[in-house]
């Protein structure tokens, strides 16, 4: 398992397209672990939290507010199989 924080950056804010955003994992102790990841589509994204990295339902309200209210959010604590991370060309 990897201990760390994911952190999301709404890219196209503003504009009339679909969500566009940039997810971040980053692992606890260490630098330079973030690897960028683009996701498309405000479900996807959600889909990606709760199936995927299994963020709970109330974290993951409390993400899309940060997005809309200032664009970025983060979710500190994870801990996440490596396995997935690479799935999900997190790291």
């Amino acid at each position: 398992m990897a201990r760390g924080s994911l952190q999301m950056a709404w890219i196209n804010k503003g504009e009339n397209a679909e969500e566009h955003y940039h997810l971040m994992y980053g692992l606890d102790g260490e630098n330079m672990t973030m690897k960028a990841r683009t996701i498309r589509g405000r479900k996807v994204l959600t889909t990606l939290l709760k199936s995927d990295l299994k963020v709970a339902d109330g974290n993951v309200a409390g993400v899309i507010s940060d997005l809309e209210a200032k664009g970025t959010a983060s979710v500190e604590d994870l801990d996440i199989d490596v396995a997935d991370l690479r799935r999900l060309d997190l790291v």
